[in-house]
């Protein structure tokens, strides 16, 4: 299997990219957008593999000197851009040095790439600084610039790329890739992928065993909380109380137990985060689509409080007296 097969989704991009190295004629800058986990990542270094590869067949190979010097970051025409620790920026004079080593030109070379990861690192002098670059670029340079989304960067920068906008992946997609890429039992990976929201990255995490059994753990005492179980409604919040990991957990699957059950209340063919649970009674059971929906915004908003250093315990205790009508 090559290594473009081994991507996941976004099988547009990965052809139109696949042939750009195939005819040696990409552009000379691409800007990839998504959310992390998306994939955008995995992407840009099997394209990178395939402009700095020196097989005359399918590139990547990933067995020639070119290949493993690239797989192992010491290829001279790979060029990295990111934060140096401690700071979280990329600086104007890393910029500037990216600049000075561009304008070196050697002899034979097929392609040099820069990656500049993540994009959203670069401040407003630093994308200035390489608007240079962008609108000049050297001969055979390649630049993939990878960010969460277009409004970390200024429009210039934006207007010289060719922008790739990665997208959700269905869920049966990334169960598949997770039973034979990595070996994943087939419900720990139905799981895994539900979860997930279209992010195969997300669903490799979600599938480590002990943070998949963990979170069904958890299931369970949410169930049991929504269905009212008093002694386990103490026992989540004593969990959660001061411990903001432990909300946002909870809180996450809340939120996916709540689309669920709207999407039930629909009629909807969705494929449900968790079909493996089945709530047997309590509000959820009850009520219509219109208050799961406003249920839904609700703990969207609760999430982003949780993120502003709200006290954890009182968001979950509070979203429960609003499930259970105000009394959990």
């Amino acid at each position: 299997m090559s290594a473009w097969q081994r991507l996941i989704g976004h099988q547009r991009i990965t052809q139109a990219l696949k042939r750009a190295a195939e005819n040696n004629s990409p552009h000379h800058a691409y800007l990839m957008l998504g959310p992390t986990g998306i994939g955008k990542d995995s992407v840009a270094q099997v394209f990178a593999r395939a402009l700095l590869c020196g097989s005359s067949g399918e590139r990547p190979c990933d067995n020639c000197s070119c290949c493993r010097n690239t797989l192992a970051g010491s290829h001279l025409d790979l060029l990295s851009l990111a934060p140096e620790p401690p700071s979280r920026n990329i600086s104007v004079g890393q910029v500037r040095e990216l600049q000075r080593q561009l304008a070196y030109r050697q002899a034979g070379v097929r392609f040099r790439v820069v990656m500049i990861n993540p994009a959203g690192a670069l401040g407003v002098d630093a994308q200035n600084k390489l608007l240079k670059t962008l609108e000049e670029p050297p001969a055979q340079t390649v630049l993939i610039l990878c960010a969460l989304h277009p409004g970390q960067l200024l429009p210039t920068v934006r207007s010289r790329c060719q922008k790739l906008n990665f997208g959700p992946v269905a869920s049966e997609e990334i169960e598949a890739w997770l039973v034979a890429q990595h070996d994943t039992a087939q419900p720990a990976a139905e799981r895994a992928a539900n979860a997930a929201r279209g992010l195969p990255g997300r669903a490799l995490e979600l599938s480590d065993p002990e943070l998949d059994e963990a979170r069904s753990q958890r299931l369970g005492k949410l169930v049991a909380c929504i269905e009212g179980d008093s002694e386990a409604i103490e026992q989540l919040l004593a969990l959660v109380r001061g411990n903001r990991e432990e909300s946002e957990l909870s809180l996450e699957l809340l939120e996916e137990l709540i689309r669920d059950a709207a999407v039930r209340a629909s009629g909807a063919t969705t494929r449900p985060y968790h079909s493996e649970v089945q709530i047997s009674h309590g509000p959820l059971t009850l009520l219509g689509l219109p208050r799961l929906s406003e249920l839904v915004d609700d703990i969207e908003v609760a999430r982003g409080r949780l993120r502003r250093s709200v006290d954890s315990s009182a968001l979950v205790e509070d979203f429960l007296l609003r499930l259970h009508g105000g009394a959990a």
